[in-house]
């Protein structure tokens, strides 16, 4: 049996499918690939994946882009010279599993943390693309 088959067998439990971060029951060291939100009957689980708009990961591209906004502002470590930048946490949630995914830009300079990132959650091996929209 492969991880992907044992991760759908461990989710598909009591005649239910839950999905890994809705009741907990779902929960392993995975996301299936092949696990589409709208095939989940738990009603817990139902409601978390209505509740985010999680779709299957079959309906992006391999390395999708997506928009994000900025919120919040830190600063960066001192540089060399003494002189720091104020940046910004770019926020999206992932449109398959529902995580959400911290990246950094630069505050007050849209577009500056624009291009590709590595993905925190499981569901994008290739990574992805972000945009910074400010409306």
């Amino acid at each position: 049996m492969t991880s992907q088959e044992l991760a759908l067998d461990r989710v598909e439990r009591a005649g239910k499918v839950h999905h890994p971060k809705g009741c907990g029951r779902g929960r392993y060291g995975g996301y299936p690939e092949s696990l589409d939100p709208r095939e989940v009957t738990c009603l817990v689980c139902r409601r978390y994946v209505e509740k985010h708009g999680l779709q299957p990961r079959s309906s992006f591209p391999d390395v999708p882009t997506f928009d994000v906004r900025p919120e919040g502002r830190f600063l960066y470590p001192r540089r060399s010279d003494g002189t720091r930048e104020t940046g910004c946490h770019l926020v999206f949630r992932c449109p398959v599993c529902g995580q959400e995914n911290n990246h950094g830009g630069l505050y007050g300079q849209p577009g500056a943390g624009d291009g590709h990132r590595v993905s925190h959650c499981p569901c994008w091996e290739r990574g992805y693309y972000i945009r910074e929209v400010t409306q």
